[in-house]
Order: C-alpha cells, then sequence, then structure tokens
C-alpha cells in the first residue's frame, strides 16, 4: 500500500501530465511519458511481448479480485497456524489422562480447554491478518496503487486510468500506455511472495501439534525437575481419578461423571465405576474396611461396586500415599397422597349412591401405581367381619405427579344400617433396589347410621300455666281509662262510678307488684313492709297514715329503711338473709302515681286519674331502661403500686450485668476439637488435613446440614487449590454455634 508521501508525488505527476496533455503534448503508444521507449516495447520489437486486448479497468477489477482471495487465504493459515500452537501448547500443559477419555466416553478438561483457546487464538489472528491485507483491495483506486508499487514502470499511469476524476477522454489516451508495460508478472510474484510467510506459519503449527506430547507430560516433566511436595506429588504418584456413576433404572437419571471428586451422591444401587491410569500392583482400594476388586488393563485400572446405602468413605492409596472419597447415598422418598374427595368423614341415614373418589399423587421420581383401597367393617359387640378391595385408576403413571380417580357405589357394597367403610389412597414408587416405597393419604370414614342413634324429643303433656286474667298493666290501665272518658256523657252517673271503681282494683293491685319489686326480700312480699290496697278488705278510715295521701318519696325511703332493719340491726349482707334488691326513685314515683291514679278512679272521676296514669307509665319506662348492677357480694380490696403502674418511679440509670449465656449444644465441643485438629494437618500435610475434613464432614451430615455444606464446599476449594479462608470460617461459625459475648455496645449503629 502507498504512504502519503508516495500518494502526493503521484498527484503531482498527474497534474503535469494533464497540464502538458493540455498543452497539445501527446504521448505516442511507443515512447513513454519520458519520451523513452519502455522496456515492454522494446521486448515487444524484438517479438516478445503482446498486447491484452481488455481494457484496463478490467485487468484492474480481476487483480482487486485476486486481492481478496490473497488477503482470504492469508488470513486462514495464519488462524489455523495460531489456532494449532495454541491448541497443542495447553493440550500439553495442563494434566489431564488422554486416556481417561476413552475409558469413560467423555471430553476431558484439557482437550475442552486446549479446543477453546486454539478456536480463539485462530480467529484473532485471521481476522487481524485479513484486515491487513484486504485494504488493499478496498477500491480500483488501492489495488492499482498496490500494482505501481509493484513495476515503477507504468510511472502512475494506471491509477491515472482508473480514476473517475479523470475525463473520459484522457484515460482512453492512457489505455495504449498501459498496455504497453507487462506488469503482471511482477503482480503475481508478489502475490506468491505475500502467502509465503502464512504458509510457514500454518506448517509449524502443524507441527507442533503432532509433536509436542499431550495430556499434561509438561506439568509432569516440571513437577519432577522441580521437586515438587507432597500435594504436587500424588498427582503423580495417586493420578487423576475419574468417577462414573450410573443411577439405577428407575430413577430415569443419567449418567454422571466426576473428576477427582471428594463427595460422591448417589443412590443405594447405582453402579460406581472408579478408573485412573497407571500402574494398579501398588494401588489399594477399600470401601470403609473391605477390599475392592481393582481390573488392571492397557496403562489403566479400574474398580466397580454398588453404592451402599449408608454413608461410606472410599480409601485409595499408592504407597506412602492416601485419598479420601465420601460416599453419600441419595434418598428416594415415598410418594406423597392427598386425598381430595371425600372432604371429610360422613354418616348416612341409608346406603344408596354414589360418592365420587379423587386424589393427587406425587413423587421426585416417578409413579408406579395407585389406588384407592376399602375396608368395610359389619357387626357389633364382640362379632365383627371385614372385606376390602381396590379402586379407582392412575392417570400419568411414570411421571412424577398423577391423579387418581374414582366412585364408590354405596349399593354395590351391600352395606347395612351401623358398617364403616374405611377408604384411603395408596400410590407405589418404581424403587425396584430397596423395595418399592408406598405412600398413603389420611383415612375418611363412611358410616351408615343405625335406627337406635337417631336423636328423640320427650315432651309430656301439661296444662297450661293458669294466669291472673285481671292483672293488667299499666298502658291497658290507661287505655281502659280513655275509653271510659269518651263514653261517660252516653252512660249513666252510676254506671261511670261502678265502671271506675272496676279500673281502680285493677290500678291497686299493679300498685301491689310495683311495691313488692321495691321491698322484695326473700319470703316476705308487701305484707311485710305492712303495704295494703284498695279493694284486699281492709277499712282505710280517715285517720289511717295510709289515707292520708300518698308518700312523698323521702317518707317511702324512710320506710323503706325500716322495713329492711330488724330490732335496730341492718340484715344487708348479714345471717343469709336477701337484702333489699332496688330501691330507686323511678319506681317510687310509679308508686306515688299509681296511688293518685287509684284515689282518683275510686272517687269515679276517671278524666282526673289519667295524668298520674302517664306518668306512672313514663317512670316504668325509665326504670325498664336504667342500667342494673347485681352485686353478689364485696368487691376484693387490690393493692396497686400507682408509681409503678403509670411509669413514674425513678430511672436510677445503673445498667444490669450482661453475662454470656450457655452453650446450647455440649455435643458440639468435641466436633469443634476435630475442626481444630483438621486445620493443623492442613498446615503439615494438606493431603491428611483434607481427609480429616472428609470424615468430618461424614460425621455432621446429620446432624449439621448447614456445617455439611460449608465443610463440602472449603473440601472442593482446597481440592481445586484454591483460597478457602473464608468458606473455612463459615464452617467453624456453624459447628460452633455460639453466642457472642462484648462488654459494651456501641453507642451509635449495630453489632458487627
Amino acid at each position: 500500500m502507498v504512504g502519503a508521501p508516495a500518494a502526493r508525488r503521484w498527484r503531482g505527476r498527474r497534474a503535469a501530465a494533464h497540464g502538458r496533455r493540455a498543452a497539445g503534448g501527446r504521448m505516442s503508444a511507443a515512447t513513454g511519458p519520458t519520451g523513452e521507449r519502455p522496456r515492454a516495447a522494446r521486448r515487444s520489437e524484438g517479438g516478445g511481448a503482446t498486447t491484452d486486448d481488455a481494457t484496463v479497468a478490467t485487468r484492474v477489477a480481476r487483480w482487486r479480485s485476486w486481492l481478496h482471495a490473497t488477503a482470504i487465504a492469508r488470513g486462514a493459515l495464519m488462524g489455523a497456524g495460531a489456532g494449532l500452537g495454541a491448541w497443542a501448547l495447553v493440550r500439553a500443559a495442563v494434566p489431564s489422562p488422554a486416556a481417561a477419555s476413552g475409558a469413560l466416553g467423555g471430553v476431558p478438561g484439557s482437550a475442552l480447554a486446549g479446543v477453546l483457546a486454539g478456536v480463539l487464538a485462530g480467529v484473532l489472528v485471521a481476522a487481524v491478518t485479513w484486515w491487513r491485507s484486504a485494504t488493499r483491495a478496498l477500491s480500483p483506486l488501492r489495488a492499482a496503487l498496490w500494482i505501481e508499487e509493484r513495476e515503477p514502470a507504468l510511472r502512475y499511469a494506471l491509477v491515472t486510468a482508473v480514476d473517475p476524476a479523470v475525463p473520459e477522454g484522457a484515460r482512453a489516451a492512457l489505455q495504449p500506455s498501459v498496455s504497453a508495460v507487462a506488469w503482471e508478472g511482477a503482480a503475481r510474484r508478489a502475490l506468491a511472495r505475500a502467502l509465503r510467510l502464512p504458509a510457514i506459519v500454518a506448517a509449524v503449527g502443524a507441527g507442533v501439534a503432532l509433536l509436542v506430547p499431550a495430556g499434561g507430560e509438561v506439568a509432569a516433566w516440571r513437577a519432577a525437575r522441580t521437586g515438587a511436595g507432597p500435594a504436587e506429588a500424588g498427582a503423580s504418584s495417586l493420578g487423576e481419578t475419574m468417577v462414573l456413576v450410573e443411577p439405577p433404572r428407575y430413577t430415569g437419571r443419567a449418567a454422571e461423571r466426576l473428576r477427582a471428586p471428594a463427595l460422591v451422591r448417589a443412590y443405594p444401587g447405582s453402579r460406581v465405576t472408579l478408573s485412573g491410569a497407571g500402574d494398579s500392583a501398588a494401588l489399594r482400594i477399600a470401601l470403609d474396611s473391605q477390599p475392592l476388586r481393582i481390573a488392571a488393563g492397557r496403562d489403566r485400572w479400574e474398580a466397580t461396586f454398588a453404592a451402599p446405602a449408608a454413608r461410606a468413605l472410599l480409601r485409595l492409596g499408592r504407597g506412602d500415599e492416601s485419598r479420601l472419597v465420601a460416599l453419600e447415598p441419595l434418598v428416594d422418598s415415598a410418594p406423597l397422597v392427598t386425598l381430595r374427595a371425600p372432604a371429610r368423614d360422613t354418616v348416612l341415614r341409608a346406603p344408596r349412591g354414589t360418592i365420587a373418589l379423587a386424589a393427587d399423587v406425587t413423587d421426585d421420581l416417578g409413579i408406579a401405581g395407585g389406588a384407592f383401597e376399602y375396608i368395610v367393617s359389619s357387626g357389633q359387640g364382640e362379632r365383627f367381619t371385614f372385606k376390602s378391595g381396590t379402586l379407582g385408576t392412575l392417570s400419568a403413571r411414570g411421571a412424577t405427579r398423577g391423579t387418581l380417580a374414582g366412585a364408590l357405589s354405596l349399593e354395590g357394597l351391600g352395606l347395612a344400617a351401623g358398617d364403616v367403610v374405611h377408604l384411603r389412597a395408596v400410590a407405589r414408587d418404581r424403587n425396584d433396589v430397596a423395595g418399592p416405597g408406598v405412600g398413603a393419604s389420611e383415612t375418611r370414614t363412611i358410616r351408615i347410621a343405625r335406627a337406635d342413634e337417631y336423636d328423640s324429643l320427650a315432651v309430656e303433656q301439661a296444662p297450661p300455666a293458669e294466669v291472673d286474667q285481671s292483672l293488667l298493666s299499666q298502658r291497658m290501665l290507661i287505655n281502659l281509662t280513655e275509653a271510659l272518658v269518651k263514653r261517660a256523657r252516653t252512660l249513666g252517673r252510676p254506671a261511670v262510678v261502678s265502671q271506675s271503681r272496676a279500673i281502680g282494683r285493677d290500678q291497686a293491685r299493679l300498685r301491689k307488684q310495683v311495691s313488692d319489686i321495691i321491698f322484695a326480700r326473700l319470703g316476705d312480699g308487701a305484707e311485710a313492709a305492712g303495704e295494703h290496697f284498695h279493694g284486699d278488705g281492709h277499712g282505710h278510715a280517715e285517720g289511717d297514715s295510709m289515707g292520708k295521701g300518698p308518700l312523698t318519696p323521702e317518707q317511702l325511703l324512710k320506710a323503706a329503711e325500716r322495713a329492711t332493719v330488724i330490732q335496730g340491726a341492718p340484715t344487708d349482707f348479714e345471717h343469709d338473709e336477701t337484702p333489699v334488691v332496688a330501691i330507686n326513685r323511678p319506681m317510687l314515683e310509679a308508686y306515688n302515681a299509681m296511688w293518685e291514679a287509684g284515689r282518683a278512679l275510686d272517687g269515679g272521676e276517671p278524666a282526673r286519674a289519667l295524668p298520674p296514669m302517664y306518668v306512672a307509665l313514663a317512670a316504668i319506662q325509665r326504670a325498664r331502661a336504667a342500667e342494673r348492677l347485681y352485686l353478689r357480694g364485696a368487691p376484693p380490696r387490690v393493692v396497686v403500686d400507682l408509681a409503678r403502674v403509670r411509669l413514674a418511679g425513678k430511672e436510677r440509670g445503673v445498667p444490669g450485668a450482661r453475662t454470656p449465656r450457655a452453650r446450647l449444644d455440649a455435643a458440639r465441643a468435641p466436633l469443634v476439637a476435630r475442626f481444630g485438629r483438621a486445620l493443623d494437618a492442613l498446615e503439615r500435610n494438606p493431603a491428611a488435613g483434607v481427609d480429616s475434613l472428609i470424615v468430618l464432614r461424614l460425621a455432621v451430615a446429620d446432624r449439621l446440614p448447614a456445617a455439611a455444606g460449608a465443610l463440602e464446599a472449603a473440601i472442593g476449594a482446597l481440592r481445586a487449590s484454591g483460597d478457602a479462608t473464608s468458606l473455612l470460617l463459615r464452617a467453624r461459625r456453624a459447628l460452633d454455634d455460639a453466642p457472642v459475648a462484648r462488654d459494651d455496645i456501641p453507642a451509635w449503629g449495630v453489632l458487627p
């Protein structure tokens, strides 16, 4: 590609050539721009060169396509060489036996890393190389400049001939000059030289890929030369172990491949294959304390066993070195069955009809089958008979979720009174190793009632209770009096007096009921207070106190007090005597008003009796709406500290002593001690420390799942040569779980 100075020189010479053509100068096909005959013309005179009939633009366009093809070829060759070299170097540097891939049928980590590195390096180098080469063919002018650089004899005639800014007549005049120069040979040689270096790079990359050893031999050679420590020597002594876990067929799970695992989780009965590279003569493998048989192959060993149903330790050893792998069983849970219909227990009057049955079934691995089971119990006393059966179908057999549906016909069971049907839903999973797991729902009962169980109500015949028909309410007395006042004009005086006195006797009886309420006593009535009323057969002279007029409320209260006192001793709350239940002013007002109304009615004046009768009715209404207090005895005395209740005490400002709480679980202390010894072993011998953590993790898996998870993460980080400080701290806190006691609390913020 021509630089900026060359481009400026080319523009200047082209402008000079245009000036000469404008002045009338014409270049012949046999002479060059300087008047000399070009080498191509001299060769043509000798009979060695021919003239291309194609136009200059067509020839430049063809060479532009060749430049594009050359750029692509350069990028492909350079990318292939770089990719092959990177793939070979990564494959040789990462330790991963190639034979493990063939034994387990998987792709090792080093192969995957090598492929990724080779692809990335090849794409990056190919893209950069292609871009740098393709810039020469971005436009016809750039292609022409590239050709001019390879053949200086053209003297910018080719660039001027393809420049669209030059007039068409001038470009046509330059075609003989361009055709007279044989520049295609120099361009071909330049293209060949451009492909020479990429071809060498591709060949070198292919040679590196074929000659450099694979499978971590470089890492092993480095470890042997530098004298690796115990942690690194373990890789060369025991090698990298691969574990293939094949679950039982009933689980429906795919096989799992693990590379150098510290923990293997498998369903009981799974086929576990442990393999590795190297000689098996000095290799020892034991499951807990039982040695395993090792099958030796060509530079490989393999051991196969069935996954146990309990936690176990797999021990690998060769020479003085050993390695532990923890085995943890996966639990196949029983199906979970939920009975949706019938929703509750039922008692039926007669064994007729059909009951719909429905249940939901879920399982973690798959459902094998399910049905509704029923048991019919008949009889009573000491003799019972039982019969059982199944019904219903299960949808989505083999899936993890399903639905049981069915119908129970009561007529088909032949039930009788007193029979009980016990019903539940049952499902089984597909476990054929430890036996199928069975799940059942809660049981519903359907009972047919007996004839003697029905509720009965015995009603004894009795005559209605006698009611005093003459006892009328105050409102009724007011209605009778108002009706008498309206008919007084049509009735004679004797009839009005007779009917008025009859109403007055009813008013006297009602006043006696009010008197009984006021002076109520246990076993005593109004007679205890000396009460009399009109029409009771007692005379009322003018000199009697009761005939002098109605008592005032104060006088009646004094009379009530005298009625509640016997020989000067109060009877309230003493000697089991009933006190006065209620003495209130509304009832006293009603009593006095009834007295006034009774006197008016006895005198044959019903119109004058109506106002006090209204007053008595209003007083009775107020008494009925009043609040009632029923005192059963003297309330107890309660001593209340008012200062404490009102929070009005004095605060001394002295805080209480802060004491640490007791340890929640004393059994954690041995686990914490074992964890400390494992940390000490990590400093002296990392492999032994990791084995100690694996054993501790199995010990706490059931009791402390949080600590087991933290230990598992820490073991994985240590096996990967990573930083496990934070994970070990989390495991330490999960094992201890002790409260933190602090001497003081900061003034602001929260506890750290």
